[in-house]
Protein backbone atom coordinates (compact mmCIF):
# COMPACT_ATOMS: atom_id res chain seq x y z
CA UNK A 1 0.00 0.00 0.00
CA UNK A 2 2.87 2.29 1.04
CA UNK A 3 4.75 1.57 -2.19
CA UNK A 4 1.83 2.19 -4.44
CA UNK A 5 0.80 5.31 -2.90
CA UNK A 6 4.10 6.45 -2.82
CA UNK A 7 4.72 5.91 -6.64
CA UNK A 8 1.56 7.05 -7.50
CA UNK A 9 2.53 10.58 -5.94
CA UNK A 10 6.29 10.53 -7.59
CA UNK A 11 4.72 10.80 -11.13
CA UNK A 12 2.93 14.32 -9.87
CA UNK A 13 4.87 17.02 -11.40
CA UNK A 14 5.09 20.18 -10.58
CA UNK A 15 6.70 22.74 -13.51
CA UNK A 16 8.57 19.37 -14.53
CA UNK A 17 9.61 18.72 -11.09
CA UNK A 18 8.60 15.31 -8.86
CA UNK A 19 9.57 14.45 -5.31
CA UNK A 20 10.90 10.94 -6.93
CA UNK A 21 11.14 8.59 -4.21
CA UNK A 22 10.99 10.74 -1.67
CA UNK A 23 7.21 10.06 -2.28
CA UNK A 24 7.81 6.50 -0.76
CA UNK A 25 9.25 7.73 2.44
CA UNK A 26 7.00 10.75 3.13
CA UNK A 27 3.81 8.35 2.42
CA UNK A 28 5.55 5.87 5.16
CA UNK A 29 6.15 8.71 7.10
CA UNK A 30 2.49 9.33 7.68
CA UNK A 31 1.25 5.75 7.47
CA UNK A 32 3.81 5.52 10.43
CA UNK A 33 1.93 8.16 12.72
CA UNK A 34 -1.24 6.31 12.50
CA UNK A 35 0.30 3.26 13.70
CA UNK A 36 1.01 0.99 10.36
CA UNK A 37 4.51 -1.28 10.48
CA UNK A 38 6.26 -2.44 7.90
CA UNK A 39 8.10 -6.25 8.13
CA UNK A 40 11.66 -5.57 9.25
CA UNK A 41 13.17 -8.04 6.83
CA UNK A 42 11.19 -6.37 3.98
CA UNK A 43 13.04 -3.35 5.26
CA UNK A 44 16.85 -5.28 5.32
CA UNK A 45 16.30 -6.84 2.16
CA UNK A 46 15.50 -3.02 0.33
CA UNK A 47 18.74 -1.59 2.56
CA UNK A 48 21.35 -4.04 0.75
CA UNK A 49 19.79 -4.21 -2.68
CA UNK A 50 19.86 -0.43 -2.41
CA UNK A 51 23.44 -0.16 -0.93
CA UNK A 52 24.55 -2.83 -3.76
CA UNK A 53 22.72 -0.72 -6.64
CA UNK A 54 24.24 1.96 -5.52
CA UNK A 55 27.65 0.66 -5.27
CA UNK A 56 27.21 -0.48 -9.18
CA UNK A 57 26.14 2.73 -10.77
CA UNK A 58 28.58 5.04 -8.71
CA UNK A 59 31.99 3.25 -8.99
CA UNK A 60 33.17 3.51 -11.66
CA UNK A 61 32.68 7.08 -11.42
CA UNK A 62 34.31 6.63 -8.00
CA UNK A 63 37.75 5.01 -8.93
CA UNK A 64 37.79 6.98 -12.02
CA UNK A 65 37.98 10.40 -9.86
CA UNK A 66 40.97 9.31 -7.87
CA UNK A 67 42.99 10.69 -10.72
CA UNK A 68 44.61 14.56 -11.42
CA UNK A 69 41.65 15.40 -13.62
CA UNK A 70 39.27 14.37 -10.30
CA UNK A 71 41.02 17.01 -7.80
CA UNK A 72 38.45 19.51 -8.42
CA UNK A 73 35.33 16.70 -7.52
CA UNK A 74 37.38 15.76 -4.65
CA UNK A 75 37.48 19.05 -3.50
CA UNK A 76 33.72 20.15 -3.82
CA UNK A 77 33.25 16.32 -1.82
CA UNK A 78 35.85 17.42 1.50
CA UNK A 79 33.83 20.84 1.21
CA UNK A 80 30.51 19.22 1.61
CA UNK A 81 31.87 17.43 4.16
CA UNK A 82 33.40 19.66 6.10
CA UNK A 83 30.52 22.09 5.61
CA UNK A 84 27.68 20.14 6.70
CA UNK A 85 29.06 18.39 9.69
CA UNK A 86 30.76 21.65 10.85
CA UNK A 87 27.37 23.43 10.67
CA UNK A 88 25.36 20.32 12.44
CA UNK A 89 27.81 20.29 15.35
CA UNK A 90 27.06 23.98 15.53
CA UNK A 91 23.54 23.50 15.63
CA UNK A 92 23.62 20.46 18.20
CA UNK A 93 25.94 22.83 20.41
CA UNK A 94 23.68 25.72 20.15
CA UNK A 95 20.38 23.53 20.98
CA UNK A 96 21.76 20.64 22.85
CA UNK A 97 20.71 17.83 20.73
CA UNK A 98 21.45 14.61 20.99
CA UNK A 99 23.40 12.23 18.90
CA UNK A 100 20.69 10.56 17.40
CA UNK A 101 19.17 13.97 16.78
CA UNK A 102 22.04 14.93 15.41
CA UNK A 103 22.11 12.23 12.36
CA UNK A 104 18.48 12.56 11.93
CA UNK A 105 19.48 16.64 10.96
CA UNK A 106 22.62 15.67 9.12
CA UNK A 107 20.85 12.47 7.02
CA UNK A 108 17.39 14.54 6.30
CA UNK A 109 19.02 18.21 5.80
CA UNK A 110 21.40 15.91 3.05
CA UNK A 111 18.21 13.73 1.67
CA UNK A 112 21.12 11.29 2.12
CA UNK A 113 19.66 7.46 1.75
CA UNK A 114 22.74 6.18 1.64
CA UNK A 115 24.14 7.79 4.97
CA UNK A 116 20.95 6.72 6.85
CA UNK A 117 20.63 3.02 5.27
CA UNK A 118 24.20 2.55 6.58
CA UNK A 119 23.64 4.67 10.37
CA UNK A 120 20.40 2.52 10.50
CA UNK A 121 22.75 -0.62 9.87
CA UNK A 122 24.92 0.58 12.45
CA UNK A 123 22.11 0.28 15.28
CA UNK A 124 20.70 3.99 15.45
CA UNK A 125 17.11 3.79 15.32
CA UNK A 126 13.78 5.69 15.59
CA UNK A 127 14.97 8.66 17.18
CA UNK A 128 17.28 9.77 14.51
CA UNK A 129 15.06 8.09 11.46
CA UNK A 130 11.95 10.41 12.85
CA UNK A 131 14.19 13.63 12.64
CA UNK A 132 15.22 12.53 9.37
CA UNK A 133 11.30 12.02 8.15
CA UNK A 134 10.81 15.81 9.74
CA UNK A 135 13.87 17.92 8.09
CA UNK A 136 13.66 16.11 4.70
CA UNK A 137 11.30 17.74 2.98
CA UNK A 138 13.29 20.96 3.72
CA UNK A 139 16.36 19.77 2.91
CA UNK A 140 14.79 18.58 -0.54
CA UNK A 141 13.75 21.79 -1.31
CA UNK A 142 16.36 23.51 0.24
CA UNK A 143 19.03 23.01 -3.18
CA UNK A 144 16.32 23.52 -5.79
CA UNK A 145 15.22 27.14 -3.98
CA UNK A 146 18.97 27.96 -3.85
CA UNK A 147 19.68 27.49 -7.77
CA UNK A 148 17.02 30.02 -8.27
CA UNK A 149 17.45 32.15 -5.20
CA UNK A 150 21.04 32.94 -5.66
CA UNK A 151 21.26 33.87 -9.15
CA UNK A 152 18.57 36.68 -8.27
CA UNK A 153 20.65 37.22 -4.69
CA UNK A 154 23.71 38.03 -7.11
CA UNK A 155 21.62 40.11 -9.87
CA UNK A 156 22.71 37.25 -12.37
CA UNK A 157 20.53 36.64 -15.23
CA UNK A 158 21.17 32.85 -15.45
CA UNK A 159 20.24 32.80 -19.21
CA UNK A 160 22.93 35.00 -20.23
CA UNK A 161 25.17 33.30 -17.88
CA UNK A 162 24.52 30.03 -19.65
CA UNK A 163 24.92 31.54 -22.92
CA UNK A 164 28.03 33.01 -22.09
CA UNK A 165 30.13 29.49 -20.65
CA UNK A 166 28.69 28.67 -24.16
CA UNK A 167 25.87 26.10 -23.09
CA UNK A 168 23.78 26.18 -26.21
CA UNK A 169 19.90 25.74 -25.87
CA UNK A 170 18.85 22.01 -25.85
CA UNK A 171 16.69 21.17 -29.25
CA UNK A 172 14.52 18.37 -29.34
CA UNK A 173 16.08 14.51 -28.98
CA UNK A 174 16.75 13.63 -32.49
CA UNK A 175 16.56 10.01 -32.31
CA UNK A 176 18.31 7.33 -34.81
CA UNK A 177 16.49 6.37 -37.03
CA UNK A 178 16.61 4.14 -40.42
CA UNK A 179 15.18 5.09 -43.95
CA UNK A 180 15.41 3.38 -47.73
CA UNK A 181 16.15 5.37 -50.56
CA UNK A 182 16.07 4.12 -54.79
CA UNK A 183 18.60 6.00 -56.45
CA UNK A 184 17.02 8.39 -59.38
CA UNK A 185 18.91 11.29 -59.56
CA UNK A 186 21.60 11.28 -62.34
CA UNK A 187 24.11 13.62 -60.48
CA UNK A 188 24.59 10.67 -58.32
CA UNK A 189 24.37 7.30 -60.74
CA UNK A 190 28.20 6.21 -61.68
CA UNK A 191 29.45 7.18 -58.31
CA UNK A 192 31.19 5.72 -55.56
CA UNK A 193 29.39 6.10 -52.09
CA UNK A 194 32.07 7.72 -50.16
CA UNK A 195 32.34 10.24 -52.89
CA UNK A 196 28.63 11.37 -51.56
CA UNK A 197 29.71 12.41 -48.55
CA UNK A 198 27.19 11.81 -46.43
CA UNK A 199 29.31 10.52 -43.14
CA UNK A 200 31.15 14.11 -43.42
CA UNK A 201 28.27 16.32 -44.56
CA UNK A 202 25.00 15.09 -42.61
CA UNK A 203 26.56 12.29 -39.81
CA UNK A 204 24.33 10.08 -42.22
CA UNK A 205 25.85 6.21 -42.56
CA UNK A 206 25.12 3.95 -45.89
CA UNK A 207 24.89 0.93 -43.60
CA UNK A 208 23.18 -1.34 -47.07
CA UNK A 209 22.97 -1.30 -50.84
CA UNK A 210 20.40 -3.37 -52.19
CA UNK A 211 20.59 -4.06 -55.87
CA UNK A 212 17.92 -6.62 -57.27
CA UNK A 213 18.51 -9.58 -54.69
CA UNK A 214 21.60 -8.99 -54.08
CA UNK A 215 22.20 -7.19 -50.78
CA UNK A 216 25.85 -5.76 -50.26
CA UNK A 217 27.10 -4.87 -46.34
CA UNK A 218 30.72 -3.44 -47.32
CA UNK A 219 30.07 -0.62 -49.89
CA UNK A 220 32.42 2.49 -49.71
CA UNK A 221 33.90 1.82 -53.36
CA UNK A 222 30.65 0.57 -55.09
CA UNK A 223 29.35 2.62 -58.13
CA UNK A 224 25.77 3.50 -58.03
CA UNK A 225 23.65 2.77 -60.88
CA UNK A 226 20.08 3.75 -61.29
CA UNK A 227 17.27 1.51 -58.84
CA UNK A 228 20.23 0.89 -56.42
CA UNK A 229 18.18 1.15 -52.81
CA UNK A 230 20.20 2.83 -49.89
CA UNK A 231 19.87 1.79 -46.46
CA UNK A 232 20.49 5.44 -44.90
CA UNK A 233 21.23 5.28 -40.86
CA UNK A 234 21.55 8.67 -38.64
CA UNK A 235 19.45 11.77 -36.96
CA UNK A 236 15.57 12.24 -39.39
CA UNK A 237 16.27 15.68 -40.16
CA UNK A 238 20.33 14.79 -41.93
CA UNK A 239 18.71 11.97 -43.45
CA UNK A 240 16.07 13.59 -45.13
CA UNK A 241 18.51 16.19 -46.48
CA UNK A 242 20.71 13.03 -48.01
CA UNK A 243 18.11 11.20 -49.26
CA UNK A 244 16.68 13.82 -51.18
CA UNK A 245 20.35 13.67 -53.02
CA UNK A 246 19.61 10.19 -53.94
CA UNK A 247 16.04 10.14 -55.21
CA UNK A 248 12.84 9.32 -53.70
CA UNK A 249 11.98 7.01 -50.67
CA UNK A 250 11.19 3.55 -50.36
CA UNK A 251 8.50 2.16 -47.81
CA UNK A 252 8.47 -1.20 -46.49
CA UNK A 253 9.19 -2.69 -42.89
CA UNK A 254 12.40 -1.96 -41.93
CA UNK A 255 11.85 -3.22 -38.32
CA UNK A 256 12.92 -6.75 -38.69
CA UNK A 257 16.04 -5.60 -40.91
CA UNK A 258 18.60 -8.18 -39.58
CA UNK A 259 21.56 -6.07 -40.74
CA UNK A 260 21.38 -3.08 -38.57
CA UNK A 261 20.71 -3.22 -34.40
CA UNK A 262 21.17 -1.34 -31.82
CA UNK A 263 23.82 -2.62 -28.69
CA UNK A 264 24.81 -1.19 -25.14
CA UNK A 265 28.58 -1.35 -24.78
CA UNK A 266 30.29 -0.75 -21.63
CA UNK A 267 33.86 1.52 -22.50
CA UNK A 268 36.18 -0.65 -20.02
CA UNK A 269 39.36 -0.03 -22.37
CA UNK A 270 41.85 2.06 -19.62
CA UNK A 271 42.81 3.86 -23.24
CA UNK A 272 40.41 5.42 -23.67
CA UNK A 273 39.40 7.00 -19.97
CA UNK A 274 39.19 10.90 -20.48
CA UNK A 275 39.14 10.49 -24.67
CA UNK A 276 36.77 12.51 -26.67
CA UNK A 277 34.16 11.02 -28.74
CA UNK A 278 35.10 12.84 -31.49
CA UNK A 279 38.62 11.50 -31.54
CA UNK A 280 37.52 7.97 -31.28
CA UNK A 281 35.19 9.19 -34.82
CA UNK A 282 33.09 5.73 -34.63
CA UNK A 283 31.80 6.67 -37.98
CA UNK A 284 34.34 6.95 -40.32
CA UNK A 285 36.45 3.75 -38.10
CA UNK A 286 33.46 1.65 -37.47
CA UNK A 287 30.90 2.41 -39.46
CA UNK A 288 28.82 2.93 -36.13
CA UNK A 289 26.76 6.07 -34.72
CA UNK A 290 26.51 6.66 -30.97
CA UNK A 291 22.92 7.85 -30.01
CA UNK A 292 22.95 7.69 -26.19
CA UNK A 293 25.41 7.46 -23.24
CA UNK A 294 25.04 6.81 -19.55
CA UNK A 295 27.55 7.71 -16.50
CA UNK A 296 26.04 6.69 -13.20
CA UNK A 297 22.50 6.05 -14.68
CA UNK A 298 22.22 9.51 -15.78
CA UNK A 299 21.95 9.90 -19.39
CA UNK A 300 24.12 12.22 -21.16
CA UNK A 301 24.39 14.16 -24.68
CA UNK A 302 26.61 12.42 -27.04
CA UNK A 303 28.60 15.21 -28.23
CA UNK A 304 31.68 15.36 -30.37
CA UNK A 305 34.08 17.09 -27.49
CA UNK A 306 32.14 14.72 -24.74
CA UNK A 307 34.65 13.02 -22.82
CA UNK A 308 34.48 9.50 -21.91
CA UNK A 309 35.30 7.20 -18.96
CA UNK A 310 35.71 3.95 -17.63
CA UNK A 311 32.72 2.12 -17.20
CA UNK A 312 30.50 4.61 -19.18
CA UNK A 313 27.82 3.05 -21.44
CA UNK A 314 27.19 3.88 -25.01
CA UNK A 315 24.20 2.93 -27.33
CA UNK A 316 25.73 2.20 -30.71
CA UNK A 317 23.88 1.64 -34.00
CA UNK A 318 25.32 -0.34 -36.97
CA UNK A 319 25.51 -3.66 -38.19
CA UNK A 320 26.63 -6.79 -35.60
CA UNK A 321 30.02 -7.18 -37.67
CA UNK A 322 31.27 -3.74 -36.89
CA UNK A 323 29.40 -3.19 -33.65
CA UNK A 324 31.35 -6.54 -32.80
CA UNK A 325 34.93 -4.58 -33.84
CA UNK A 326 33.73 -1.78 -32.32
CA UNK A 327 32.78 -3.78 -28.88
CA UNK A 328 36.18 -5.56 -29.31
CA UNK A 329 38.06 -2.12 -28.97
CA UNK A 330 35.69 -0.59 -26.49
CA UNK A 331 35.16 -3.12 -23.56
CA UNK A 332 32.04 -5.28 -22.47
CA UNK A 333 28.57 -6.05 -24.53
CA UNK A 334 25.91 -4.63 -21.85
CA UNK A 335 22.89 -7.45 -20.92
CA UNK A 336 19.79 -6.42 -23.85
CA UNK A 337 17.27 -3.92 -22.16
CA UNK A 338 15.20 -5.21 -19.54
CA UNK A 339 17.71 -8.07 -19.01
CA UNK A 340 18.31 -9.34 -15.01
CA UNK A 341 21.16 -11.18 -14.46
CA UNK A 342 20.17 -13.07 -11.39
CA UNK A 343 23.84 -14.78 -10.91
CA UNK A 344 26.24 -12.05 -10.54
CA UNK A 345 23.42 -10.21 -8.17
CA UNK A 346 22.96 -13.07 -5.95
CA UNK A 347 26.91 -13.95 -6.02
CA UNK A 348 27.19 -10.10 -4.88
CA UNK A 349 24.86 -10.04 -2.38
CA UNK A 350 26.34 -13.32 -1.28
CA UNK A 351 30.08 -11.50 -0.79
CA UNK A 352 28.21 -8.60 0.95
CA UNK A 353 26.50 -11.16 3.60
CA UNK A 354 30.15 -12.92 4.24
CA UNK A 355 32.27 -9.38 4.63
CA UNK A 356 29.23 -7.84 6.61
CA UNK A 357 30.16 -10.66 9.64
CA UNK A 358 34.09 -9.75 9.11
CA UNK A 359 34.86 -7.55 12.37
CA UNK A 360 37.90 -5.44 13.18
CA UNK A 361 38.96 -5.23 16.80
CA UNK A 362 40.61 -1.84 18.11
CA UNK A 363 41.89 -1.67 21.67
CA UNK A 364 39.78 0.83 23.81
CA UNK A 365 37.17 1.44 20.72
CA UNK A 366 35.79 -1.96 20.00
CA UNK A 367 34.79 -3.85 16.71
CA UNK A 368 34.59 -1.85 13.61
CA UNK A 369 32.40 -3.69 11.09
CA UNK A 370 31.11 -2.53 7.27
CA UNK A 371 27.58 -3.98 8.48
CA UNK A 372 25.79 -5.21 5.82
CA UNK A 373 24.50 -2.20 4.21
CA UNK A 374 28.50 -1.09 3.79
CA UNK A 375 29.54 -4.34 2.69
CA UNK A 376 26.83 -3.96 0.31
CA UNK A 377 28.17 -0.60 -1.28
CA UNK A 378 31.50 -1.82 -1.29
CA UNK A 379 31.02 -5.13 -3.39
CA UNK A 380 28.46 -2.97 -5.55
CA UNK A 381 31.27 -0.17 -6.29
CA UNK A 382 34.15 -3.25 -6.98
CA UNK A 383 31.50 -4.87 -9.35
CA UNK A 384 30.75 -2.07 -11.07
CA UNK A 385 34.27 -0.51 -11.57
CA UNK A 386 35.86 -4.22 -12.60
CA UNK A 387 32.44 -5.64 -14.02
CA UNK A 388 33.85 -9.06 -13.42
CA UNK A 389 34.28 -10.71 -9.44
CA UNK A 390 36.56 -13.83 -9.92
CA UNK A 391 34.63 -15.92 -12.92
CA UNK A 392 31.53 -14.56 -12.34
CA UNK A 393 30.70 -11.12 -14.81
CA UNK A 394 28.05 -8.57 -13.96
CA UNK A 395 25.79 -7.85 -17.19
CA UNK A 396 22.72 -6.14 -16.91
CA UNK A 397 21.12 -3.26 -18.92
CA UNK A 398 21.16 0.35 -17.74
CA UNK A 399 17.34 -0.18 -17.33
CA UNK A 400 17.90 -3.23 -14.74
CA UNK A 401 20.10 -1.93 -13.09
CA UNK A 402 17.58 1.25 -12.43
CA UNK A 403 14.67 -0.81 -11.66
CA UNK A 404 16.70 -2.61 -8.71
CA UNK A 405 18.05 0.39 -7.61
CA UNK A 406 14.30 1.89 -7.06
CA UNK A 407 13.45 -1.35 -6.21
CA UNK A 408 15.28 -1.47 -2.79
CA UNK A 409 15.39 2.10 -2.36
CA UNK A 410 11.37 1.73 -2.65
CA UNK A 411 11.21 -1.38 0.10
CA UNK A 412 13.86 0.52 2.19
CA UNK A 413 12.12 3.75 2.41
CA UNK A 414 8.73 2.46 2.91
CA UNK A 415 10.18 0.85 6.27
CA UNK A 416 12.28 3.14 7.38
CA UNK A 417 9.41 5.92 6.60
CA UNK A 418 7.16 3.99 8.91
CA UNK A 419 9.58 4.13 12.04
CA UNK A 420 9.96 7.73 11.42
CA UNK A 421 6.28 8.35 11.85
CA UNK A 422 5.87 6.06 14.46
CA UNK A 423 8.47 8.05 16.95
CA UNK A 424 7.04 11.79 16.04
CA UNK A 425 4.63 11.61 18.89
CA UNK A 426 7.05 12.89 21.50
CA UNK A 427 8.51 16.00 20.19
CA UNK A 428 7.63 19.45 20.87
CA UNK A 429 7.11 22.43 18.87
CA UNK A 430 9.85 24.09 20.21
CA UNK A 431 12.19 21.48 19.54
CA UNK A 432 10.42 21.19 15.99
CA UNK A 433 11.02 24.98 14.96
CA UNK A 434 14.94 24.46 16.37
CA UNK A 435 15.38 21.26 13.83
CA UNK A 436 13.69 23.32 11.32
CA UNK A 437 15.93 26.31 11.73
CA UNK A 438 19.07 24.44 11.78
CA UNK A 439 18.07 22.10 8.66
CA UNK A 440 17.46 25.79 6.69
CA UNK A 441 21.30 27.19 8.11
CA UNK A 442 22.76 23.66 7.81
CA UNK A 443 21.90 23.80 4.05
CA UNK A 444 22.15 26.89 3.03
CA UNK A 445 25.35 28.47 4.89
CA UNK A 446 27.21 24.61 3.06
CA UNK A 447 25.70 25.12 -0.37
CA UNK A 448 26.93 28.97 -0.28
CA UNK A 449 30.70 27.88 1.23
CA UNK A 450 30.66 25.02 -1.22
CA UNK A 451 29.65 27.82 -4.18
CA UNK A 452 32.10 29.78 -3.21
CA UNK A 453 34.61 26.85 -3.54
CA UNK A 454 33.54 26.47 -7.02
CA UNK A 455 33.39 29.74 -7.92
CA UNK A 456 36.73 31.26 -6.66
CA UNK A 457 38.96 28.47 -5.59
CA UNK A 458 38.39 26.25 -8.41
CA UNK A 459 37.47 29.15 -11.18
CA UNK A 460 34.47 27.55 -12.32
CA UNK A 461 32.01 29.83 -14.46
CA UNK A 462 28.83 30.70 -12.58
CA UNK A 463 26.22 27.82 -13.56
CA UNK A 464 29.44 25.25 -13.81
CA UNK A 465 29.75 26.29 -9.85
CA UNK A 466 25.45 25.71 -9.55
CA UNK A 467 25.69 22.33 -11.38
CA UNK A 468 28.32 21.01 -9.14
CA UNK A 469 26.77 22.17 -6.12
CA UNK A 470 23.54 19.88 -7.04
CA UNK A 471 26.07 17.43 -7.74
CA UNK A 472 27.99 17.70 -4.17
CA UNK A 473 24.54 17.57 -2.34
CA UNK A 474 23.13 14.82 -4.32
CA UNK A 475 19.99 16.51 -5.66
CA UNK A 476 18.83 14.94 -8.89
CA UNK A 477 15.79 17.72 -8.43
CA UNK A 478 18.15 20.61 -8.36
CA UNK A 479 19.80 19.74 -11.41
CA UNK A 480 16.13 19.07 -13.32
CA UNK A 481 15.19 22.32 -12.11
CA UNK A 482 18.72 24.06 -13.14
CA UNK A 483 18.49 22.57 -16.98
CA UNK A 484 14.89 23.47 -17.40
CA UNK A 485 15.50 26.84 -16.68
CA UNK A 486 18.71 27.10 -18.98
CA UNK A 487 17.16 25.57 -21.39
CA UNK A 488 20.18 22.90 -21.40
CA UNK A 489 21.31 19.63 -20.67
CA UNK A 490 25.15 20.55 -20.86
CA UNK A 491 25.77 21.09 -17.15
CA UNK A 492 24.57 17.65 -16.20
CA UNK A 493 27.94 16.42 -16.84
CA UNK A 494 29.07 18.28 -14.19
CA UNK A 495 26.41 17.11 -12.13
CA UNK A 496 27.42 13.41 -12.24
CA UNK A 497 30.84 14.04 -12.04
CA UNK A 498 30.54 15.34 -8.78
CA UNK A 499 27.99 13.54 -7.51
CA UNK A 500 29.75 10.10 -6.92
CA UNK A 501 32.51 11.45 -4.80
CA UNK A 502 29.89 13.73 -2.67
CA UNK A 503 27.64 10.48 -2.08
CA UNK A 504 30.61 8.45 -0.65
CA UNK A 505 32.18 11.69 1.53
CA UNK A 506 28.69 12.35 2.82
CA UNK A 507 28.39 8.75 4.18
CA UNK A 508 31.80 8.48 5.66
CA UNK A 509 31.55 12.24 7.15
CA UNK A 510 27.81 10.69 8.87
CA UNK A 511 29.73 8.07 9.90
CA UNK A 512 32.62 10.49 11.82
CA UNK A 513 29.69 12.68 12.54
CA UNK A 514 28.39 9.77 15.01
CA UNK A 515 31.71 8.18 16.71
CA UNK A 516 32.17 12.52 17.61
CA UNK A 517 29.04 12.95 18.84
CA UNK A 518 29.14 9.92 20.40
CA UNK A 519 32.34 10.64 22.44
Amino acid sequence: MILFTGLALAKVKIKGVSAGSASIFMTGFIFGIYGLHSSEHITALGLMIFMYAIGIHSGPSFFNSCGKKGIPYIIIALSVSFSTVFFTIAASKLFGFSTKTALGLFTGSLNSSSSVAILYDGGWGTGMLSVYGIVYPLGLLSVVFFVQLLPALLHKNIIREARRAGYKKKEEHHYIIRRKFKVKNEDVIGKKVHELGFDEKYCVHVARLYRGELTMTIVDNIRLIKNDVLLLVGEEKPIGKAGGLIGREVIDDLSVDPFVESRQIIINNPSLHHSQLEVIDFMNKYHTIVSKIWRNGIELEPKGNFTFEKGDTIMALGNPKNLDKLEGYLGTKKAMSGEFDLSSISFGMALAFILSKLKLSIPGFGALTLGVSGSALLIGMMFGYLTYLGVIRRNMSSSAESILKELGLGLFLAGIGTKSGSGISGLNMTVLAQMLLSTFVIMNASMLFVFIVCSRLLKMNFIKSLACVCGGFNSTTAITTLTTIIGSDDPVSFFASAYPLSLFAIIISSQLLAIFMHF
